[in-house]
């Protein structure tokens, strides 16, 4: 199989030229918190793993449709746990250099 490198994956080193006071605009206006801001469905991920759990057909499936539902609600809690707490590191230091989210197109 044919494996090509992913753009967003290679490593990139911008250089940005120019007047030192453009440089200095650019360099505030590019800077971004450490984190993406995606936003995750939890309850359509939840979801999901229900109908993961419960894809086999009965007969070979190793889960009850409540234990699917009870595991899949603790993957959920789990997971929110963990993005609250993801969302508390860093900090002013940990700013991103370059946060391309900063420069799309605002209403």
């Amino acid at each position: 199989m044919l494996c090509l490198p992913i753009p967003e994956c290679l490593p990139h080193e911008p250089t940005v030229r120019g007047p030192a006071d453009a440089v200095e605009d650019f360099r505030r206006a590019a800077a971004g918190p450490e984190t993406i801001p995606w936003t995750t469905d939890h309850g359509r991920l939840e979801e999901d793993w229900v109908h993961e759990l419960l894809a086999p057909p009965p007969a070979e499936r190793s889960i009850s449709i409540e234990g699917a539902l009870v595991l899949a609600r603790r993957l959920r809690e789990l997971v929110e746990a963990l993005e609250a707490e993801a969302g508390t590191w860093g900090g002013a230091e940990a700013r991103c250099p370059l946060y391309l989210h900063a420069f799309r197109a605002r209403p």
